[in-house]
């Protein structure tokens, strides 16, 4: 046994990453998540190829499933992984088998998602089908990803919704507007706040909260997750259910949503997890922490990252500058 600052906790595992592609990757300790599916083909990079052609994939176990030979290949999403084959070249999609399924033809291309993926031609933005077709033509300044059916898109100053096949199922009315999830969205009406809608647009918790700070907390923190959102008043932040009601006071200097059954708040300058409850079930005692993902979370210990379990007991001890959540028993380091 050993101790961490006062907690008692079993001596962590320490695990030489394995050198995949030219990215270390960890393979899950949780015996029970490993081996329950069948990894996607992880992108690759060989260093000793010319720099415009050394990317490709491979698999777990390090064999080569995809050549090495093209400038740039993404994460494989329902199937398929954007890739360039030059460096100032356009963009399209490989399948698993690293057959160029959609021709590389596009400014900016990003992962599939419900069967979408949205892509930008001449500065707009639209979505094609997994054939490659335009079924939403380019034509909003910015968009999201489908989720749940509907992507939030923005057309002239405003955000609106669409669903799959482009058509408006929520007018461009909000000032900003993130994707739905658990059945609502988060939107902002400048001279109210934030509120909460449903798919059919009817507001659901009127526009009256705070609106995050910046850009990227309010992209990630207010969307509903576990049937709770995170809100923030002044510089306390705290939950809500979906009615509006506060479930968690604000008295965090930060939180975020929940996942697996925990979140990630911050006591002072110190990140720990609490239940729905809000009751600490992990002490605030890491310098940095993320979320729960195939029951780990990567937590940072004096400049290092490792990973807990749900009981608070590092599993992977802190030896990593960079980490990524498990997906699938494997995560990038």
């Amino acid at each position: 046994m050993t101790s961490y600052k006062g907690q008692l906790i079993n001596s962590p595992r320490i695990l030489t990453p394995l050198l995949v592609g030219g990215f270390l990757i960890l393979l899950s300790p949780m015996h029970q998540i490993v081996g329950q599916t069948t990894p996607a083909p992880l992108p690759a990079i060989n260093y000793d190829m010319p720099d415009d052609n050394r990317m490709g994939a491979v698999d777990a176990n390090g064999r080569v499933v995809i050549g090495y030979g093209f400038y740039y290949v993404g994460e494989f999403r329902e199937g398929l992984a954007v890739m360039k084959t030059e460096r100032d070249g356009p963009n399209g999609y490989i399948n698993t088998d690293g057959v160029i399924v959609i021709q590389p033809r596009f400014e900016l291309a990003f992962p599939f998602s419900e069967g979408r993926a949205k892509i930008r031609q001449n500065n707009k933005w639209g979505y094609i089908d997994r054939t490659g077709e335009f079924v939403v033509k380019p034509k909003f300044a910015e968009a999201y990803n489908f989720r749940e059916g509907i992507a939030a898109v923005k057309l002239t100053n405003k955000w609106g919704y669409i669903n799959q096949e482009g058509k408006i199922l929520i007018a461009p009315s909000f000032d900003r507007a993130n994707n739905f999830s658990d059945g609502l969205a988060c939107v902002v009406m400048k001279e109210a706040g934030l509120g909460y809608i449903d798919t059919t647009g009817r507001w659901v918790i009127q526009p009256h909260l705070e609106p995050m700070a910046s850009l990227n907390d309010a992209i990630f923190l207010p969307n509903f997750s576990e049937g709770l959102a995170v809100i923030k008043r002044g510089t306390a932040y705290g939950y809500i259910d979906r009615t509006g009601n506060d479930i968690i006071s604000p008295k965090y200097n930060r939180a975020e949503p929940f996942a697996e059954g925990l979140a990630v708040v911050k006591v002072g300058d110190k990140f720990g997890y609490i239940d729905h409850n809000g009751k600490i079930v992990i002490g605030s005692m890491f310098d940095a922490a993320r979320a729960f993902s195939e029951g780990l979370a990567a937590v940072e210990i004096d400049n290092k990252w490792g990973y807990i379990n749900k009981e608070g007991k590092l599993i992977i001890a802190p030896q990593f500058e960079t980490v990524s959540p498990f997906k699938s028993g494997i995560a990038q380091v």
